[in-house]
């Protein structure tokens, strides 16, 4: 069955592949999970796809909704204030209501 598993492997690296790059480590994470489950490949084999294998056994960061819309809002400011540095971004942050750290 390795042989399969294999040729799947390559497969599956084609259908996510993009520009030379798998497009974020949330598909490198669900191919070789699924390489593991649908063709029994061991975990070395999977990791053929391009996710190290301490990478995958890493949980993932769970970032809540707050800092999710603060990272929305950084690109705004950045883009509405082209010259301003982080420290005038953070001081415009905590103006609108913001309690972060530096």
């Amino acid at each position: 069955m390795p042989g399969a598993a294999v040729g799947a492997c390559c497969a599956l690296r084609c259908t996510l592949w993009c520009d030379g790059k798998l497009l974020s480590q949330i598909h490198l994470r669900r191919a070789v999970v699924i390489l593991q489950e649908r063709y029994r490949a061991s975990e070395r084999l999977a990791s053929r796809v391009g996710q190290h294998r301490s990478t995958q056994r890493h949980p993932g960061k769970v970032v809540d909704l707050e800092e999710s819309k603060l990272w929305r809002r950084l690109p705004e400011i950045a883009a509405d204030q082209i010259r301003w540095g982080c420290r005038m971004a953070y001081r415009m942050l905590r103006g609108e209501g913001w309690t972060l750290n530096q």
